[in-house]
């Protein structure tokens, strides 16, 4: 240890002349080779898909896309910066600076390895607040479905929201701290990653948060919205009558508006109303059904995956976590498909959007036309 360098720093990594050579890093074999391609071919297409997304979803008119518009933009964010993370490491196995004991190699190991650490934290729970928030909206009756009345207001789903995404990042910093860098100076300057001591707690604790609590929440809260969906108490229009039609009216010269014709007509628009209301809850509701459904199925493996360690061969496990990381490519790319599929005015934007650049794309044509004409 040199005199400048700083306590916390060679907390981070050290050196030693007395590395194993069977903890160091193995030739790659041809199934994680095919992992390793597979991840950066998809990972590209993912990023566009969602870059795509988040233009459409800032566009001034995408405001009618509703009250989730905003934690749909913040996990589109999050999804691209995932998505980059995971192309960067890929790109460093690759070219092998993750091997190489360089200042640079080991700055980089630990920025990429708490931004992914944080974008899959921000992402899990993100869309567990977007389900939460879907599951309260549709369970309760119709008429107490008005945002001044809704638990996840925009401020106070806002609030929750931001304070994810800084518990994530506490996380993802205090896991810099899970493995040692250990530099070994008698295997040609690799690097070795060892498990640091007395950590085990905190690393329980941050995948808890990171993965336990939201895919417990997401799975209870679709099996409540999948229920309300075919139900019909919670769907159909609120045509009970309240006390409405034996309620008695007195005609007086200010009452004269509540005639039974202007009455009958009132409870018309009313209705229909009513219906334009349930008919846009059901859209939402099978978007995000479909995004949580998603969701669960590509995360569950992972989720299994971590509990099971134990059972793995360390090499073996290592290539399944690589694995794993196709799955979160493929749920960022499902989150755009089901965007597309299930969301009206998400694909009209999109059609603007794509006609504005076809537009800008050839503007000698458009002034050909017009002069032939």
């Amino acid at each position: 240890m040199s005199a400048g360098e700083s306590p916390i720093i060679m907390r981070l990594y050290t050196f030693s002349n007395e590395c194993n050579i069977s903890n160091t890093s193995v030739e790659l074999s041809a199934e994680t080779r095919g992992t390793y391609i597979f991840l950066v071919t998809t990972s590209p297409i993912a990023v566009l898909m969602n870059l795509f997304a988040l233009i459409v979803l800032t566009r001034r008119r995408a405001i009618r896309l509703g009250s989730m518009r905003v934690n749909l933009i913040t996990l589109t964010i999050f999804e691209i910066l995932l998505n980059l993370n995971i192309l960067g490491v890929m790109f460093s196995k690759f070219s092998g600076l993750s091997e190489k004991r360089t200042t640079l190699a080991v700055i980089l190991d630990v920025i990429m390895f708490c931004l992914l650490s944080w974008a899959l934290f921000a992402r899990n729970w993100i869309i567990t607040l977007i389900a939460l928030a879907r599951c309260v909206a549709i369970t309760r009756p119709m008429r107490t479905r008005l945002m001044s009345t809704h638990l996840f207001r925009p401020k106070p789903l806002a609030f929750c929201t931001i304070t994810c995404l800084i518990l994530g990042f506490t996380f993802s910093a205090l896991r810099m701290f899970e493995l040692h860098i250990v530099v070994c100076d008698n295997l040609d300057q690799k690097l070795q990653l060892l498990p640091s001591g007395g950590l085990q707690g905190l690393v329980d604790t941050h995948f808890f948060f990171q993965s336990a609590i939201p895919i417990t929440i997401v799975f209870i809260t679709t099996l409540i919205m999948l229920i309300a969906l075919y139900r019909a108490r919670t769907l159909v229009l609120d045509d009970s009558p309240k006390e409405r039609g034996d309620s008695r009216i007195s005609v007086t010269a200010n009452r004269l508006r509540y005639t039974s014709g202007a009455r009958q007509t009132h409870l018309c628009a009313e209705k229909q109303l009513n219906y334009r209301r349930t008919q846009n809850q059901l859209r939402a509701t099978r978007m995000i059904t479909l995004l949580a459904a998603i969701f669960i199925i590509l995360e569950a493996p992972i989720f299994f995956c971590v509990i099971l360690k134990k059972y793995f061969d360390p090499v073996f496990f290592n290539f399944v976590t690589t694995a794993l990381k196709a799955l979160v490519v493929l749920d960022s790319c499902a989150n755009v498909i089901i965007y597309l599929f299930m969301s009206k005015r998400f694909r009209q934007e999109s059609a603007r959007l794509w006609h504005k650049l076809t537009i800008r794309n050839r503007p000698f044509s458009v002034t050909q036309t017009e002069v032939v004409m």
